[in-house]
């Protein structure tokens, strides 16, 4: 599904780092309406973490933006790296979109294929996600056997999700939320998940079947039995609670 050399218009490492060990790979990822919000998200990780780590920012939209700004975080932290990767939005112009999600919510489903031989594994955020803690736990959990971590989404109506058995799902099936994602590089490719991604894609637009969450939906449909599911401490989305009530 995925070509690299056709979907990256243009890498930059906007700053660079030799690692004296292996760095945690993080992946944000927005175009023209959410990059703003990066630099708020990466800020919070490097405040509450100390291992190296390199993060990888997938955008479009990006024309007048200065990353550089990225390289002057002034935090305890500054033991990280940034690659910026400028996206061909016209390859994912025939996908399905939503009043509220653009295009930009595909370019997670890129990961594998754009971290092929760079890293084993890597830790995808949504650009609204803040870190409140360390998350060497994460990345410690052996996900050897599984494609993905990720954790039950709890608001999304299970009526809804029922529909999706038509293509593959199961009412018994967890379904997760595509907001954090911990990614088995290797493994994703060596199962060729990209395909199945497509042909799962296809099958949807085979039955003109409209899909409320459409990147978290085909996730859910190409991931299935192959899911490492982790505590909602690692994706808190229930919004209507105070922080202050969770510690």
């Amino acid at each position: 599904m995925f070509d690299r050399e056709k979907l990256v218009l243009e890498t930059a490492h906007i700053r660079k780092r030799e690692f004296v060990e292996q760095p945690r790979h993080i992946v944000y990822a927005a175009d023209q309406n959410y990059i703003k919000h990066i630099g708020t998200a990466l800020l919070s990780v490097l405040q509450n973490n100390t291992n190296p780590i390199h993060f990888h920012l997938l955008v479009s939209g990006s024309e007048g933006y200065d990353f550089n700004i990225f390289d002057q975080i002034e935090t305890s932290n500054q033991n990280y790296a940034i690659s910026v990767y400028h996206l061909n939005t016209e390859y994912f112009s025939t996908l399905q979109t939503t009043h509220y999600f653009t295009i930009a919510m595909y370019y997670r489903m890129s990961i594998p294929c754009l971290l092929k031989g760079i890293a084993h594994t890597a830790l995808y955020l949504d650009t609204d996600v803040l870190c409140l803690g360390n998350i060497d736990d994460l990345f410690e959990i052996d996900i050897s056997n599984s494609l993905i971590a990720a954790v039950p989404d709890a608001i999304l109506y299970r009526a809804y999700i029922k529909q999706l058995n038509q293509f593959g799902f199961t009412d018994t099936e967890p379904y997760f939320n595509s907001g954090v994602i911990l990614f088995n590089i290797d493994k994703w490719n060596d199962m060729a998940i990209d395909k199945i991604l497509s042909e799962k894609m296809q099958a949807v637009e085979k039955q003109n079947f409209k899909l409320s969450c459409p990147d978290q939906d085909i996730l859910n449909l190409a991931c299935i039995g192959h899911v490492h599911w982790l505590s909602e401490n690692f994706n808190w989305i229930h919004w209507h609670q105070k922080y202050s009530e969770l510690i």
